[in-house]
């Protein structure tokens, strides 16, 4: 075990404390690549400043131009970044379209006081002379792709006007801009004003945040009806092509509007190439081989990955990522059994061994497991997250623990002492690869859940074909089903999305949980103008649904990534977890001039 915990010391990038990842997602992260960038929860402050991005600094860091950078990337449900809630779609309009305000990136460790920072993106400074006004004044230099139908001409207020709308018409998570009155173009072309209904400490963060509003050109909609065909923006890269199942390429934008502090136009790589590789063991052997540059790794595969690439690069990480069971509508909308009955839900959260979970799904030499969610996950870091393990919880603490004798004295209490069987839902695509430890725990949970009485019998199912469309999506199933949400920049942002009536702004309210008193809570959290009494609303709320367990949350372990040390080093991104891998980690990874060409 002194080998290998030497061994893991020597490359992991930084150790850190319980509860402190390094957020670290080199070059699209590698593997997950480029399906998520890797962050972590932090204690940063409601907006944070507005500053620029940071870039390399001092004589260390030259970054060099050029060459083609080889990921990962899993098969897309759609293109229309205002249409879904589906993290892929947003991870690929990151490389192609452009928000007003992005979160803070560096190279190495982003320190914590700057964790949720927004920075400028397509505008270039931001006015805010009342604290329901929020004036935009966009980046004179920011033009559409010079591509039929845009051909390069300028990004306007107008475009962002348009945007929202459509964005407020389509999207289905549109509750993060509920507090927005207003968007009005003018007085001149680059000039956009946000009127809000009433103060909102959060409004910049949900302005950068990467599920929300992209900005997408008119004319693209008018000729093609919706952004489903193609796609055409203002971000650093053009958009080559998608071929289903093999691979996806984007290319250098030439007219990209950001620099560097050197002068250099961003982004650095001419070409981003990103295969579609369903097994993980392929992805494994293609990064030995150096085909591929990074990836994001089975925690029981790490020794062996390390051992093959004796100069690889380990990061290492707490997500901003809820997993959690969740159940058939009709147990909330028709009030049928067996999950109406909160003792039965609260034997389901009883008969989890989390930390067993914990142990399950760690790389075998590190020591830390992970956290517990209850919605709001640990990733998000303390000024959002209520440990469930920690006296803050209250009473409702008690459910979160694993007691199987206590957690069939419910089921007896409610009529189930004889169990029942069950279906789990699952998906069997995608998480595969860009979430490892997603498909180990649905494996344990019907060994879990068997030891109350509940025979479950797995589902699974092909992400794109099934379990996103129809099972996530629609919460269209029967039975259970074991889930990820993902990924909000707020505990209210998770909380809104969860609970608020679906269809109504709960675009992640799958089980379609209706509580009327819950929906007035959030509303009026929605309304409180200051950060910590926001905060504290905000943690009765998570005590409240903790008790209730309307929704039974999984785990929020460490998770890993490799990459080769071909160019720059990682890049960091903000506290939370994000999606924006274009302008906050792609546009800032080069490669050094001999792996410049695969």
């Amino acid at each position: 075990m002194s080998g290998e915990s030497n061994y893991w010391d020597r490359f992991l990038i930084r150790r850190v404390s319980r509860r402190r990842a390094l957020q670290a997602a080199g070059l699209g992260s590698a593997g997950l690549a480029a399906a998520a960038a890797l962050s972590c929860g932090g204690d940063g402050e409601d907006d944070g400043a507005v500053g620029q991005p940071t870039a390399a600094t001092g004589g260390e860091l030259t970054p060099t131009p050029g060459g083609t950078y080889v990921g990962t990337m899993a098969d897309l449900y759609n293109m229309d970044p205002h249409k879904p809630i589906a993290f892929l779609t947003h991870v690929f309009a990151s490389w192609i379209y452009s928000r007003l305000m992005r979160y803070a990136s560096t190279y190495g460790e982003l320190p914590q006081e700057r964790w949720y920072d927004v920075v400028p993106e397509l505008a270039q400074e931001v006015e805010n002379p009342d604290p329901q006004t929020y004036i935009f004044k966009l980046n004179p230099e920011a033009k559409w792709h010079n591509v039929d139908p845009t051909f390069g001409r300028q990004v306007t207020a107008e475009d962002v006007v348009f945007s929202y709308n459509r964005y407020q018409e389509l999207s289905p998570q549109a509750v993060d801009m509920a507090m927005v009155d207003s968007v009005t173009a003018g007085p001149d072309d680059l000039t956009v004003t946000f009127k809000l209904k009433h103060p909102f400490p959060l409004f910049l963060r949900r302005i950068a945040c990467f599920q929300d509003l992209w900005i997408l050109p008119p004319e693209l909609i008018d000729a093609d009806g919706d952004a489903e065909k193609r796609a055409v923006g203002s971000g650093p890269f053009l958009f080559d092509h998608y071929d289903r199942s093999v691979d996806f390429e984007f290319r250098k934008n030439p007219d990209y509007f950001e620099k560097d502090q050197w002068g250099n136009r961003l982004p650095y790589l001419d070409v981003l190439r990103l295969v579609v590789i369903p097994d993980p063991n392929t992805v494994m052997s293609q990064f030995i081989a150096k085909k591929i540059y990074g990836m994001g790794v089975q925690p029981r595969l790490l020794s062996e990955v390390m051992s093959a690439v004796p100069d690889v690069i380990v990061n290492r990480v707490l997500r901003n990522l809820t997993s959690f069971i969740y159940f058939q509508d009709s147990s909330y909308v028709k009030d049928e059994g067996p999950f109406n009955d909160v003792r039965v839900r609260r034997a389901v959260s009883m008969a989890i061994d989390r930390d067993g979970l914990l142990t399950l799904v760690r790389a075998p030499m590190d020591q830390e497991g992970g956290e517990w969610p209850n919605i709001v996950p640990g990733g998000l870091g303390r000024p959002w997250w209520l440990d469930p393990k920690s006296s803050e919880m209250g009473d409702a603490a008690q459910w979160y623990k694993y007691d199987v004798a206590e957690a069939k004295a419910l089921m007896e209490a409610a009529g189930h002492g004889d169990g029942f069987d069950m279906r789990l839902h699952f998906s069997s695509t995608v998480y595969t690869n860009i979430i490892p430890y997603y498909q180990v725990v649905a494996e344990a949970l019907p060994n879990l859940m068997r030891e109350i009485g509940i025979n479950v019998t797995l589902v699974p199912e092909d992400y794109v074909g099934q379990y996103f469309p129809v099972t996530y999506a629609k919460g269209e199933f029967d039975g259970m089903a074991w889930g990820l949400l993902s990924v909000f920049t707020d505990g209210l942002g998770y909380l809104s999305n969860s609970f608020l009536p679906f269809g109504q702004g709960g675009g992640r309210n799958m089980s379609k949980v209706r509580d009327e008193q819950l929906i007035a809570d959030l509303q009026q959290a929605t309304r409180e103008p200051d950060i910590e009494a926001l905060r504290s609303k905000l943690f009765d709320i998570q005590r409240y649904i903790s008790d209730q367990m309307y929704y039974v949350p999984g785990i929020n372990p460490m998770e890993y990534t490799v990459s080769h040390p071909f160019g720059s080093p990682p890049m960091n991104n903000t506290g939370p977890t994000t999606y924006g891998l274009g302008t906050e980690t792609s546009m800032w990874g080069w490669l050094n001039p001999e792996h410049q060409n695969p």
